[in-house]
């Protein structure tokens, strides 16, 4: 109980930021997850197209991930704590670090607010990037999750006029990546939203992939193929 309290008054957060951050909870415990998405690379003149059927049994903390890049098909499963991938039919162990990219895939906490893992939030006013992503940002610091985002020390939050998230200005190590949601995001916990990409580019944004989900089927049937 004391190291909450010592944390909860760490925490600087004005009111604007809590109460937009606050709005993003919500969402219900699931049992299973399948979706497929579909990621459209731009770099230079060539386009690259990867398509990833993620299945995932939480009840059993059972994943199966499915990717396929100009024909070559990948499978990476996680069953009973292992990890094993197939590469063109061949069933192998997982190359080191792969279980890290899904260690967190089974947890699972609809009620949790951002505001919960924030070491320091500020609301900023109206910003404008560029045309792409406009309305009220809210600069985050502490344990935030972004599907398909590098991490980033900090995250710059843009929000509508109705407390709808639109989407992210991030200062990644790669460069200043903007990632603008297709329609607005007011579930943080199941964020499966069409969106855009964006690196800045001497002084401009350019696009660098799309990323569409299809058939996202929660609670449904599970493909016991996909685990075999």
């Amino acid at each position: 109980m004391a190291a909450l309290l010592a944390f909860a008054s760490a925490q600087e957060i004005d009111p604007r930021a809590r109460e937009l951050l606050e709005g993003l909870g919500g969402g219900e415990q699931i049992s299973t997850l399948d979706t497929t998405m579909i990621t459209t690379t731009y770099m230079g003149d060539e386009t690259f197209t990867t398509s990833t059927r993620l299945v995932v049994d939480y009840d059993n903390e059972r994943l199966a991930a499915v990717m396929d890049m100009m024909g070559m098909q990948t499978t990476v499963r996680i069953v009973d704590g292992n990890v094993t991938m197939v590469l063109m039919g061949m069933t192998m162990p997982a190359p080191p670090g792969t279980a890290d990219q899904f260690e967190d895939m089974f947890e699972q906490d609809p009620s949790r607010s951002l505001v919960d893992a924030a070491e320091r939030a500020t609301f900023d006013g109206a910003v404008d990037y560029g045309g792409l992503l406009v309305g009220d940002q809210v600069t985050y610091v502490g344990d935030a999750t972004v599907m398909n985002a590098p991490e980033a020390p900090e995250i710059r939050y843009v929000f509508g006029a109705s407390g709808e998230l639109l989407g992210a200005h991030i200062p990644a190590d790669e460069g200043e990546m903007l990632m603008v949601f297709d329609e607005p995001v007011t579930d943080f916990s199941m964020p499966f939203t069409d969106m855009r990409l964006y690196m800045l580019t001497d002084g401009a944004w350019q696009l660098f992939s799309e990323v569409a989900y299809q058939d996202v089927v929660i609670d449904g049937p599970i493909d016991e193929g996909l685990f075999q």
